[in-house]
């Protein structure tokens, strides 16, 4: 499944980070569309797909004879979970890239990189304690890993996953089960959803034109030129761009040059211009 997805993934994350280099999330934050409904739009978007998918590969695990004995309700959940991990995980990558290209090559490579540890961890089996197996889990790939392994003892043993063995290991003396995989892909999902939407607080679209314009106030200039400077950021980040420019316009004798239309001017009188 983690390979399966690499392309999902690349083209989630490639989607998100094109919408946010074409300056589309500001168009739409311009026309009055809140950053949550964007998210919320995304994820159900993504949802649904792969939702569809898990559906159709759980008939086929199923009816294909490949498990025989596991619960087949109790499979899809757990595919969901992880699919619901993903999307954050897809989220969580997105604010870290500016560029759709680039993004998309990477974000695949990253995400197969995140289920590498799991190999390792099946490795030192011997070794790992359930505390570990719920630090490592915080990745989600390697907490799906974790609950595939353990879905495949259960259908060694001839038990397969049941609604009265999830809680349980199928191997002795261990106290991680398959229910702690699952509500660890659901806890790595909230957590991957909140760091999500804290970068995209701190590293909004306008942040860097914001951080342009104090730039060239640097170095004490006598005369500052600047080209549109709240061109396509979203209605605070140029409250505050503009709040910059008026509070520097006139102070120790700098003069500075805007260049922009007069519509993207909120507030300011002309004769500020």
């Amino acid at each position: 499944m983690v390979l399966a997805w690499i392309y999902s993934v690349s083209m989630t994350v490639k989607g998100i980070v094109l919408e946010k280099e074409l300056r589309l999330k500001e168009t739409l934050k311009n026309q009055g569309v809140s950053n949550a409904v964007i998210w919320c739009t995304w994820f159900l978007d993504s949802f649904s797909i792969m939702s569809m998918s898990i559906f159709l590969l759980t008939l086929f695990i199923m009816h294909g004879r490949i498990l025989h004995y596991s619960d087949p309700f109790i499979l899809f959940l757990f595919l969901l979970a992880f699919s619901t991990a993903t999307i954050m995980q897809c989220f969580l990558l997105s604010t870290f890239f500016s560029k759709a290209s680039l993004a998309a090559a990477c974000s695949g490579v990253i995400y197969f990189t995140l289920y590498l540890p799991h190999i390792l961890c099946f490795a030192w089996q011997d070794r790992m304690t359930a505390d570990l197996k719920m630090i490592v889990s915080l990745l989600s790939p390697v907490a799906f890993g974790f609950g595939t392994e353990y879905l495949v003892r259960f259908e060694e043993q001839g038990l397969g996953l049941q609604w009265d063995n999830i809680g349980k290991s199928p191997m002795e003396g261990d106290e991680f089960s398959f229910l702690l995989s699952m509500k660890m892909l659901l806890l790595d999902a909230a957590l991957y959803g909140l760091l999500a939407w804290y970068l995209d607080q701190v590293f909004p679209g306008g942040m860097q034109r914001k951080l342009s314009v104090a730039i060239a106030f640097v170095g004490d200039s006598k005369v500052v030129v600047l080209d549109e400077p709240t061109s396509g950021v979203d209605p605070y980040s140029r409250r505050s761009i503009w709040d910059l420019l008026l509070k520097y316009r006139s102070g120790e004798g700098r003069s500075s040059v805007p260049q922009a239309h007069i519509e993207v001017l909120p507030g300011i009188p002309f004769s500020h211009i």
